[in-house]
């Protein structure tokens, strides 16, 4: 996995006119088994090619794993000196949970890529 997301970073970099050591990069983490496998993947790839990565949780305070899913990210972050940003969203009763949490959360990480001048 690690040399696939490898191959894919350095021809988006191309596509974009990027050498890899001065691109960042911002991963949602939500601390599950997918963006966990590719967190700890991005960590590997900084180490190699010094780019900058942050993470963004969102927790949506949906389940009793909340609190621990967003204490994991924290956790995994400082151990791996990423800083990550942390974001609470609350979803209306009455709103599609899937649909409004989506929007909620694409809204901050475009937020967050422009005012942090994030490429990916």
């Amino acid at each position: 996995m690690v040399k696939l997301l490898e191959n894919k970073l350095l021809l988006y970099c191309d596509n974009i006119n990027i050498v890899i050591s001065n691109a960042s990069i911002l991963l949602s983490f939500s601390g599950g088994s997918d963006s966990s496998s590719l967190a700890f993947a991005l960590v590997k790839l900084k180490k190699k090619y010094n780019f900058h990565l942050a993470f963004i949780h969102f927790n949506h305070k949906m389940h009793n794993r909340s609190d621990s899913m967003e204490t994991y990210c924290i956790s995994f972050a400082r151990e791996n000196k990423i800083k990550i940003f942390c974001s609470n969203i609350k979803v209306s009763d009455g709103d599609n949970f899937e649909s409004s949490a989506r929007i909620n959360r694409y809204s901050i990480l475009n937020e967050k890529a422009q005012a942090y001048k994030f490429d990916f």
